[in-house]
């Protein structure tokens, strides 16, 4: 699978998003997994948008009160990428509760475990 990165947003080796973007770029074109979806673009842009009400919200603007619907429409992404990787996997007879929960915490376990630890 051919992954192409996404132009990062300031391209400095410091920034933590151009960071996070390389690795999952990293970590989606060196899948060996060949039911691992590709990489989608506009699917990336639609996280992004819905990211900018909860960071503007967080800064104090009182357009965006509350946030929730930036964290809904992430979720609901979420869900369907979620959903999709798990069909082609019941489509491919190689569906596991087991797997599909122990890729989620090697997923998401670092990263809540650094947000944890930090003060």
């Amino acid at each position: 699978m051919q992954v192409t990165p996404a132009e990062p947003h300031c391209g400095s080796s410091s920034c933590a998003l151009c960071r996070l973007d390389a690795e999952y770029v990293r970590e989606r074109s060196t899948a060996t997994d060949p039911g691992a979806m590709a990489y989608r673009k506009d699917i990336d842009g639609l996280r992004a948008l819905a990211v900018v009400p909860v960071v503007l919200y967080h800064a104090g603007f009182s357009l965006f009160s509350g946030g929730y619907a930036g964290v809904d429409v992430f979720f609901v992404i979420s869900g369907y990428l979620i959903t999709g990787i798990i069909g082609e996997e019941i489509r491919q007879q190689r569906f596991s509760v087991l797997h599909f929960y122990e890729r989620r915490i090697k997923r998401i376990f670092p990263r809540c475990l650094s947000c944890c630890c930090l003060p």
